[in-house]
C-alpha cells in the first residue's frame, strides 16, 4: 500500500546523521536519557536497513515512524509513496482503508488527516515528536468572483537544496470541518501534487530558486482554504501570484 521513498530516506540519514549506525546510536542515547517517554525502544539496525532496502517496509509501530522523522526533520508525507509499480492498486487499497477507518498497522495517524476533520492539522503527532505547532496559512474564498482557478505561489524560509523536501497540505472548510484534498511536495527542482481522487502531477523546475506554484479551483460558494506545513513558509494568492509557468493543479 505506502512504503518509504527508499534513497531519499539513506539520503536524509546520511546528510544529517553520516550512517544508519550514527541514528541508532543518536536515538538510542536520548531515549536512554528520557527524551522520549512512553516510547517503544528504538528499532534494532536490521529494521533500518529493511527501511532503506531496494523493496523498502515500514516500521511496524507508529512511533518509530514519527520518531525517525522527528528525527530527520521530515515530514513523514514526504518519506511515503504508493507502492512503486503497482500505484492504482495501492491507491484502492488505501481509498479502502479510509471507507472503513481499517487503516494497516503502523499507519492508523492517516485517519486524523483525512474525512472530515474539525482540528485540522491534527496537533498531536507535530507537538509530541516535533516539540512545535504547524505552521498555518489561511484564506477565504467570497464566492463574489467565481469558477476559475486562483493561484498561490509557495516558498519556504530555507533554500529548496536543503534536505528534506517541504510538504504543503491543502484543506478547505465546510460547516466548521475541514477536508484535506491533497499535499505538494517541493524538492530541489521539482514539485509534485497528490491529490486525494488519486490524481498525481510531477513536474521539473528551472532552477532551486524557482516558486512552488499551486492552482486550486475556486467555485461558487464561498469557502475557507488552510496550507499546512511542518516548516515555515510565505504565501502569495492571486490569479498571478508568480511567474513560474511549471504550476502545478488540483483538480476542481
Amino acid at each position: 500500500m505506502l512504503e518509504f521513498r527508499e534513497k531519499l530516506l539513506e539520503n536524509l540519514i546520511k546528510a544529517r546523521f553520516g550512517s544508519i549506525d550514527n541514528l541508532i546510536a543518536e536515538w538510542e542515547v536520548r531515549a536512554e536519557a528520557g527524551e522520549f517517554k512512553d516510547e517503544p525502544r528504538p528499532p534494532n539496525r536490521a529494521s533500518l536497513f529493511r527501511w532503506t532496502d531496494e523493496k523498502p517496509t515500514l516500521p511496524r509501530k507508529e512511533f518509530w515512524l514519527w520518531r525517525l522523522c522527528a528525527l530527520l526533520d521530515a515530514d513523514p508525507f514526504c518519506l511515503l509513496r504508493l507502492s512503486k509499480g503497482a500505484e492504482r492498486k495501492s491507491f484502492e487499497h488505501l481509498y479502502s482503508a479510509f471507507a472503513t477507518n481499517a487503516w494497516p498497522q503502523g499507519l492508523n495517524f492517516l485517519g486524523s488527516f483525512f474525512g472530515l476533520q474539525k482540528a485540522w492539522p491534527p496537533p498531536a503527532q507535530i507537538e509530541r515528536f516535533f516539540g512545535r505547532k504547524w505552521f498555518v496559512r489561511d484564506f477565504f474564498h467570497d464566492g463574489r468572483e467565481c469558477n476559475y482557478f486562483a493561484r498561490i505561489a509557495l516558498h519556504g524560509d530555507r533554500p529548496a537544496t536543503d534536505l528534506p523536501p517541504q510538504v504543503y497540505h491543502f484543506a478547505y472548510s465546510s460547516l466548521g470541518r475541514w477536508t484535506q484534498y491533497g499535499i505538494v511536495l517541493r524538492g530541489e527542482t521539482s514539485i509534485e501534487l497528490i491529490q486525494v481522487n488519486g490524481q498525481m502531477v510531477l513536474k521539473t523546475l528551472d532552477s532551486s530558486s524557482a516558486l512552488s506554484v499551486v492552482e486550486t479551483w475556486f467555485g461558487q460558494q464561498a469557502c475557507e482554504f488552510r496550507i499546512a506545513s511542518i516548516h515555515p513558509f510565505f504565501v502569495k494568492l492571486g490569479r498571478d501570484a508568480g511567474l513560474d509557468a511549471r504550476a502545478v493543479r488540483f483538480s476542481g
